[in-house]
């Protein structure tokens, strides 16, 4: 889990604390951030509106 500003290093720190596994495999659903989309793996990367229940809100 990341905590803080949705910043590009917070986003790279996120995609960097997943297991190998994951980071491999994982398909990734992330809010409307251009941070995300910079970092995540664009074929697998889905970026999404809150209100589609796709997206956690701990």
């Amino acid at each position: 889990m990341a905590i803080g500003s949705l910043v590009e290093m917070d986003a790279k720190g996120l995609s960097d604390s997943l297991p190998v596994v994951d980071r491999q495999c994982a398909v990734y659903y992330t809010e409307l951030l251009v941070a995300y989309k910079k970092v995540l793996p664009r074929q697998r990367h889905k970026s999404v509106g809150k209100d589609t229940g796709k997206t956690s809100d701990l």
